[in-house]
């Protein structure tokens, strides 16, 4: 199949949205009231929730509701990540990351703040860019990527790695225009890595225990990201922009580095293999 491919459309069609509805969203912001954007908002829910129903409205197996058990899938899903070393390591690296990649998301509106004179607008060009990023990476994942195993797990810890480096940078510009390219590249990276996290956690999960494995995935990933709303403000507050960045750049760099080690280490086992 070409799921890396697919990810990566996905990842860049989320990009489009974030860049065009975050320059609506900072100029209405900013020149006809903030309340109008929550409305808005509020409405985009309801129609997402109505498409969502006519999806559903489908002939559902009433023998395979019956003996669906939550507690034995939630273990068959324990269970799998357990033998799984890549998809135990993705979970892993996820609920690092989403212990500080909150930070990033309050970041913005406070470089966006710090911008005199353009309140709502600097925030939403600033989320513009951040969309553009993604669909930069994404394109690389399309173009460069694509069903590659080994490139795959390669650039995974590489853009974990450059997402450190650029993210510690934002953090460090005092200069308006460095910020803005660090924040690009960063996102770049971001791109790369959205996608290869489907596709590699995909192809190395059973069918019969991805959706569990996912549902894991992504609310261990959520949970932990909605936890570091409040530490990383707490610590923005008490640290300051510049030193709490170059922390949450240093945990990227960890989830890089981690991943990178593995394939090193599952490398000299194969090596080793191979002469015995």
């Amino acid at each position: 199949g070409q799921l890396a491919e697919a990810n990566a459309i996905s990842s860049t069609t989320s990009g489009f949205v974030t860049v065009f509805s975050t320059i609506l969203g900072g100029a209405v912001a900013t020149f006809v009231s903030p309340i109008f954007c929550f409305s808005i908002n509020s409405v985009s829910y309801l129609w997402s929730a109505f498409f969502v129903s006519k999806f559903m409205a489908v002939k559902e197996n009433p023998a395979a509701i019956k003996s669906f058990d939550f507690i034995r899938s939630l273990m068959d899903g324990f269970k799998e990540i357990k033998r799984n070393q890549v998809a135990r390591k993705i979970i892993m690296i996820g609920i690092s990351w989403g212990l500080a990649g909150g930070g990033y998301y309050i970041l913005i509106p406070l470089i966006g703040d710090s911008w005199t004179g353009m309140e709502g607008v600097a925030i939403g060009l600033l989320y513009s860019i951040d969309g553009l990023g993604v669909i930069s990476g994404s394109l690389l994942v399309r173009k460069y990527i694509k069903q590659q195993i080994a490139r795959m797990h390669f650039f995974y810890g590489i853009a974990y790695v450059t997402q450190a480096v650029f993210f510690t940078g934002i953090a460090l510009c005092s200069d308006t225009y460095w910020a803005l390219l660090m924040l690009y590249f960063m996102r770049v990276s971001s791109g790369i890595i959205i996608p290869l996290d489907s596709t590699i956690l995909q192809i190395n999960t059973a069918s019969e225990v991805r959706g569990r494995v996912f549902a894991l995935h992504g609310s261990t990933y959520m949970g932990f990201m909605q936890l570091s709303y409040l530490t990383s403000s707490l610590m923005f507050a008490n640290l300051g922009i510049t030193l709490t960045g170059v922390l949450i750049g240093s945990v990227s760099l960890l989830c890089g580095m981690y991943w990178l080690a593995g394939l090193q280490h599952q490398k000299s086992i194969n090596i080793y293999s191979k002469r015995a």
